[in-house]
């Protein structure tokens, strides 16, 4: 499956990667990652959702950071 993100959802994947709590669980950027299975929102206290990545996710996530520190078509 070829993923098509938008220049935004890539960030929004890697806050619950680096900071669960911090993602806007009712977002546009988010719903597409929920779409995408990159992303899941866990009920917590009191019944709000918490950003959580799936393993995909990460690994998406990894990839990002990489091609970041190394430059495009090292990854």
């Amino acid at each position: 499956m070829t993923l098509m993100l938008t220049p935004h959802e890539p960030a929004t994947l890697i806050l619950p990667v680096d900071a669960p709590g911090q993602v806007q669980t009712d977002c546009a950027d988010f719903n597409a990652l929920l779409q995408y299975k990159l992303a899941r929102a866990d009920v917590v206290e009191a019944g709000a959702a918490q950003a959580r990545a799936t393993e995909g996710g990460c690994r998406l996530a990894e990839s990002l950071r990489l091609s970041r520190q190394h430059g495009p078509g090292l990854v």
